[in-house]
């Protein structure tokens, strides 16, 4: 819990304004893990908040991790119910949704699972090409 809690101070933080660590605007990033199928209430109703905000037209990004990605039958992901939201709110999507699958995960309240290091590289990956494409707008 207390990295989900981070993570969307991280993200609430981007959509503020642009700092030294965040040279470039991002409007809105949401990270979500996903626990059950899709992303939790809470999280949703953030993304509400954010629409009803008047952030219609601003970039935004969708990411998460989820236990069952690696799965033949892979659950609706947070970042997929996300970004589906967060477009239909009005705000432009810089990317499809990222999704991580994590390694050894069983449902909620028996084992949390890791991240293995492919998924770390496509995650930095990832943060390049919305780097990338965030200069592009700025240009």
């Amino acid at each position: 819990m207390g990295s989900m809690n981070r993570a969307r101070r991280y993200a609430s933080s981007l959509s503020r304004t642009p700092t030294s660590r965040t040279p470039h605007s991002i409007s809105w990033s949401s990270a979500g893990a996903t626990r059950w199928p899709g992303a939790t209430r809470k999280i949703k109703s953030y993304a509400r908040q954010v629409i009803k905000s008047g952030f219609a037209g601003k970039p935004f990004a969708a990411f998460s991790t989820g236990g069952t990605v690696f799965d033949e039958k892979p659950n609706l992901q947070a970042s997929e119910q996300l970004y589906d939201l967060l477009e239909k709110g009005g705000l432009t999507p810089l990317a499809r949704p990222f999704i991580a699958g994590m390694k050894g995960y069983k449902p909620p309240g028996r084992q949390k699972g890791t991240l293995p290091e492919t998924e770390v590289a496509r995650a930095v990956e990832f943060g390049r090409e919305l780097g990338a494409k965030l200069s592009e707008q700025q240009a």
